[in-house]
């Protein structure tokens, strides 16, 4: 019986990817779309209005599909059921580490910026003056995943050698009660956040690390991955790119800009498998079935 359940299994799993190949088959672009999925934090608002410009100008054929979660637009990635994406940089430094996918085309946001900052904020009366001062306190971080509100600042408090008591408060929105009612000593959150609010100080700011890119899995032929690069740079319609996590166009990106921002990741005592959740094992269990992807 169970050698019937494994065969059974077996025939299942393997029907399943034949069905997937057969389903993702010929050329990206050409001979099928191109499947790009977009995290919920990158997902077009008028997802029509975006494919059909990109497709206008590149001359491909394009799908977009907005994922669910970060895990389900992975898991689109690794089962080959999407060959580009735009994600947070946690998942798209995970993506290219773990399975290869290279960058196509850098976020730009106002001003034409390709990088942000997060910063370290504390009450305009409060006693502390620089980053030593915060030895032993209480720092408010958004979460674990958090690039501004945690990676960037915890990253800088290692390099100065100051160890702090982490408070997690789950969102930049958070940070700033949580300073009022003393729950926190000192908050992180992105650069400019505290800007408009009253009886606020930032006491330090982060180095700058690089937007997020537009990816492409390897096996995207070079043809089509010049097609659609040529398509995203020349795009800056708002209302097309509205969604896509304030993005006002894109760039080609930097050589070094990701591995700049691996290693701020690295600094901060994190490896890329920590920076989505399950991440580890994502990475490590390579018996997962094909035909599991698509759940």
């Amino acid at each position: 019986m169970q050698a019937q359940a494994l065969g059974r299994r077996t025939f299942i799993a393997a029907l399943a990817a034949a069905s997937v190949s057969c389903r993702r088959s010929g050329q990206p672009g050409r001979d099928r779309p191109l499947v790009i999925v977009f995290g919920q934090e990158h997902a077009p608002r008028n997802p029509d209005a975006l494919r059909s410009r990109l497709e206008q100008a590149s001359q491909l054929k394009l799908e977009l599909v907005a994922a669910v979660s970060s895990n389900a637009a992975i898991d689109r990635i690794q089962a080959g059921r999407a060959d580009a994406g735009l994600l947070s940089l946690f998942d798209y430094l995970y993506c290219a580490d773990v399975l290869g996918v290279e960058p196509l085309a850098q976020l730009q946001r106002a001003g034409d910026r390709t990088t942000h900052a997060g910063e370290l904020v504390v009450l305009a009366d409060s006693p502390l003056q620089k980053l030593s001062e915060l030895s032993g306190k209480r720092v408010g971080y958004v979460d674990r995943f958090s690039v501004t509100g945690f990676i960037l600042p915890a990253a800088q408090l290692r390099e100065a050698g100051v160890g702090v008591e982490a408070v997690w408060l789950g969102s930049h929105d958070a940070v700033f009660p949580a300073l009022r009612e003393g729950r926190v000593l000192a908050g992180a959150t992105y650069s400019g956040h505290a800007a408009s609010e009253q009886g606020l100080r930032v006491l330090a700011s982060t180095g700058d690390i690089a937007n997020e890119p537009l990816f492409v899995r390897s096996s995207v032929p070079a043809d089509v991955r010049e097609a659609l690069r040529a398509a995203l740079l020349g795009e800056r319609d708002p209302s097309a790119l509205a969604g896509l996590a304030g993005a006002t166009g894109f760039r080609a990106p930097a050589a070094a800009a990701y591995e700049t921002a691996l290693a701020t990741v690295r600094a901060a005592g994190k490896r890329v498998e920590d920076l989505v959740p399950g991440g580890w094992v994502r990475a490590n269990d390579q018996r997962r079935p094909m035909w599991s992807y698509g759940h």
